[in-house]
């Protein structure tokens, strides 16, 4: 039993001063405030919940900083990028791939991220000598040696685009049957001592056929599980998807697929209201990636629709071109002053605050889509936390109800002093325990993919 004792803590959406958690085998146990602390009790200033990191594409980490120059037909965009992903992709094999995966998760961890949803689809390696379960052990690894709690989710990949059965050479390495979708999911969710949940995914409708979407959703149903989706991220999708199936990618999902609250779509930018209001009222979550969509010139989903249907969000770090939750919630907030040229676009109401509402939100629909508890730091939720230092000048000045827009706009430097997975401290003082360990490893694998 771990007791810690913190002199204010958000707590099931609420703030409580003299607060007193009691942490058994890796879970909240119980929690009283207005308490004083014992003897052995642990002492924290300022303690938060953990982020849910519901979107993540690890391998990409080794990519950021590689597509910044301007390519000689001058018209840059998502495809363009691809095209430079793709030539990551080609480089990945297992023993690629861990150093990068255990890189990214220790900066997610001292950035606030406890948790991640792996969005993963590349199964083979270029040489073919690896197959998708040595991937996954390759992710799940990595996982286990940083702390972060893994929600892995083996994406189905068929085809690519509509109607286009042909993949090319690079998408011949994200590709299973379905057949051997359905063994790899059943070989991860084997791997429960490594404590990692297991969901699904296709990578998106251009992606897989239609009998195959339903088949991916049916299964996800009988395993209670998350179930992810890429949609509508480009207007190119969107006019594919209207040329092939008279409707638009979210449109056409609702009319032909059962949505309920195990889904998670991921990005939806280009939707329009009657879409999101059928999708409400589903349950289903929407993740956000908002400094990687900015990075590719996606475009900006429609938030202050989808949040005024009572739609619940969730963030990822998608492409790693940012490990910041906090920086994701102020770009999603900037990005809408930016288009209604107002302030405070995210506070609930009157009165209220626009990074609490953010944060909030955010740790409710990522823990969902993660497959997690839906109430961070309850009796009987995983021991995820974050500690801050009142002495970090991030929090000069701030009282319980602006501290979580100190860190959500303050972009200056991070407050965070701590954080917690399953009971077990991962980052003191801002840093990684495992960083000058696993950094060099990181630094010659990457070196040697782009040399």
């Amino acid at each position: 039993m771990t007791a810690l004792f913190a002199k204010r803590a958000y707590l099931e959406s609420k703030w409580h001063d003299q607060v007193r958690i009691q942490i058994e085998d890796g879970k909240i146990s119980s929690w009283d405030a207005a308490t004083t602390q014992l003897p052995h009790d642990e002492l924290v200033d300022v303690l938060i919940p953990g982020v849910p990191n519901a979107h993540s594409h690890v391998f990409q980490r080794a990519l950021t900083g590689h597509c910044e120059s301007k390519s000689p037909s001058d018209k840059d965009d998502f495809w363009s990028w691809r095209e430079n992903m793709y030539k990551l992709a080609e480089k990945l094999n297992p023993d690629v791939l861990k150093p990068i995966a255990r890189q990214a998760y220790a900066e997610m961890l001292a950035a606030g991220y406890t948790a991640v949803a792996e969005f993963h689809y590349i199964h083979h390696s270029a040489d073919g000598k690896h197959h998708a379960n040595n991937m996954f052990d390759a992710i799940a690894e990595a996982a286990q040696d940083v702390g972060i709690r893994l929600t892995y989710l083996p994406i189905l990949y068929e085809r690519s685009g509509f109607g286009q059965s042909k993949l090319n050479a690079t998408q011949q390495l994200f590709t299973l049957n379905f057949d051997a979708f359905v063994d790899h999911f059943r070989y991860a969710n084997e791997c429960s001592d490594m404590g990692v949940n297991v969901g699904l995914g296709v990578h998106s409708l251009r992606a897989v056929s239609q009998d195959s979407l339903a088949n991916v959703a049916e299964l996800a149903k009988d395993e209670e599980c998350p179930i992810h989706v890429h949609i509508a991220e480009q207007t190119a999708e969107v006019d594919e998807c209207i040329a092939t199936h008279g409707a638009k990618p979210l449109r056409w999902l609702l009319d032909n697929i059962e949505i309920d609250d195990n889904w998670c779509l991921v990005h939806a930018t280009h939707t329009d209201e009657k879409e999101l209001a059928s999708l409400a009222s589903t349950s289903a979550v929407i993740c956000l990636c908002p400094t990687t969509e900015a990075n590719l010139g996606d475009g900006i989903f429609p938030m202050t629709v989808w949040k005024a249907l009572g739609g619940e969000i969730a963030i990822g770090s998608d492409s790693q071109i940012s490990i910041n939750p906090f920086e994701e919630l102020r770009w999603l907030e900037y990005g809408h002053r930016l288009v209604l040229r107002s302030r405070n676009v995210y506070a609930t109401n009157p009165s209220s605050y626009t990074g609490e509402s953010l944060f909030q939100d955010t740790v409710l629909g990522g823990n969902r889509a993660c497959g997690h508890w839906r109430k961070p730091l309850a009796p009987g939720s995983n021991a995820d936390l974050i500690t801050l230092s009142e002495h970090n000048p991030v929090l000069a000045g701030h009282n319980s109800e602006s501290i979580l827009d100190a860190l959500t706009f303050c972009g200056i430097q991070s407050a965070i002093d701590q954080v917690m997975v399953s009971g077990e401290w991962v980052v003191k003082e801002g840093r990684h325990v495992t960083e000058s360990k696993f950094e060099k490893e990181y630094v010659e694998s990457v070196r040697g993919l782009w040399n």
